[in-house]
């Protein structure tokens, strides 16, 4: 059996490589030059309707991505080979 230490590790080892995938602070001025002159209430309507569409996005994936990625025979050394080829 798992501890709760065990869950945070495995926690912080997939947040923190999605997070500077998805490069949440270096969205934000984007998101600010695109949004600018709009009313509050408008902005408020945009963040939420990101919001639903990465999670739905994000959730198809989780549950179709390991199928499509099997059909196009891409595994997860895959990922390795490339992560490491665009670190250089």
């Amino acid at each position: 059996m798992s501890g709760m230490g065990d869950d945070m590790n495995k926690f912080w080892l997939c947040f923190v490589p999605l997070f500077a995938a998805v490069d949440a602070i270096g969205v934000v001025p984007l998101f600010l030059s695109l949004t600018e002159g709009l009313q509050s209430r408008r902005i408020r309507m945009v963040i939420v309707q990101f919001v639903i569409t990465a999670t739905s996005v994000a959730l198809i994936f989780l549950v179709f991505g390991p199928a499509l990625l099997s059909y196009l025979g891409i595994t997860v050394a895959d990922f390795m080979i490339a992560g490491g080829f665009f670190s250089l």
